[in-house]
């Protein structure tokens, strides 16, 4: 999945605020949304055929 590779690579680079990258050898990449609490907020999202750019525009909406 070289989309996701992408975006890791550039979450390094420019971090995202309120942000973590959590690694799983095997498993399918997934967002996990959490409350200010800590709550998972919704379910896992997959997004294994996502681009790079789409994932940094779906956390800004929902990180700021």
């Amino acid at each position: 999945m070289p989309q996701i590779k992408d975006f890791v690579d550039k979450v390094k680079e420019d971090p995202v605020p309120s942000f973590t990258i959590d690694y799983k050898q095997g498993a399918p990449p997934v967002l996990h949304l959490f409350d200010a609490d800590g709550n998972e907020a919704a379910d896992p999202i997959s997004i294994s055929q996502w681009k790079a750019e789409h994932i940094f525009e779906f956390l800004q909406s929902k990180l700021s």
